[in-house]
């Protein structure tokens, strides 16, 4: 089961590519990694670990905050929402 900070991981990471026009297969290929697995982390099926993040931000030109919550995330709290504010 795919915990709440990873979707809020996940989705922040999609908005980042789909703001800079990137696919799923240009994203893959700055990690290093198949289409398939960002297919399968977008689909909530698999997540990305920290080393994927940090090449992330560094694809991007973006701090580690504005890819992950600042603050802990509360699984039973369904009002807490990350944005990216770029």
């Amino acid at each position: 089961m795919i915990e709440k900070i990873q979707r809020l991981i996940t989705e922040n990471v999609r908005k980042l590519r789909r703001k800079h026009g990137n696919k799923q297969v240009e994203l893959a290929s700055a990690l290093g990694v198949n289409r398939s697995f960002i297919a399968e982390v977008e689909s909530f099926r698999r997540a990305y670990n920290i080393a994927h993040l940090n090449k992330i931000a560094k694809h991007y030109a973006c701090r580690l905050y504005d890819i992950i919550p600042e603050y802990p995330v509360d699984d039973d709290n369904p009002e807490i929402v990350v944005t990216l504010e770029k």
